[in-house]
């Protein structure tokens, strides 16, 4: 098995769109929203949340990552009692809409 970088793992993760154990968010405006689908993993086998990314797979990125990386934990704690891990994978986007923009020819 061929190694991914990290564009090409991003990318296939969207390829799978949303399902049970996937959820896209656009952005972090309500922390209860992003709580309501970490709770949700949490009470079944886990799940990925990926921020930056829109419901119909169009990737936009998302400002302030770092922050972010630093507050989704604690709002999650704080909230709902439980630890998440947050991972951050940072993709070039400009690339990914390159793919897009190819595989729709």
């Amino acid at each position: 098995m061929a190694h991914l970088d990290s564009n090409e793992y991003i990318y296939g993760l969207i390829g799978e769109g949303e399902h049970t154990q996937q959820d896209f968010k656009f952005e972090i405006s309500d922390a209860r929203k992003i709580a309501k689908s970490l709770s949700a993993f949490s009470n079944t086998i886990g799940g990925r949340l990926l921020i930056g990314v829109k419901d119909n797979g169009d990737v936009c990125g998302t400002p302030g990552t770092k922050k972010l990386m630093e507050d989704i934990p604690n709002k999650v704690r704080d909230m709902l009692g439980i630890l998440v891990d947050v991972n951050l994978k940072a993709v070039s986007y400009t690339h990914l809409r390159a793919h897009e923009t190819k595989a729709n020819l």
